[in-house]
């Protein structure tokens, strides 16, 4: 079994890309276990969901180059 900063870490992995079978079946087995670890993934998915509808703003070219 996996340790909690592991399980958080792949939590956090998974926002990004698919994990790996082995991996993605180490965090499933955690969440099923861990009484703590859900809500924080799940905060961190909230965040991320939050994060990904703040509105876009176009940035100048003299700050992009």
């Amino acid at each position: 079994m996996i340790e909690h900063d592991r399980a958080l870490e792949l939590g956090a992995a998974a926002l990004d890309a698919a994990l790996a079978p082995d991996e993605a079946a180490d965090l499933a087995t955690h969440l099923e276990t861990c009484p703590s670890c859900p809500a924080v993934i799940e905060a961190i998915r909230a965040d991320a969901r939050a994060i990904g509808e703040l509105p876009a703003f176009p940035v100048d070219a003299a700050v992009r180059d």
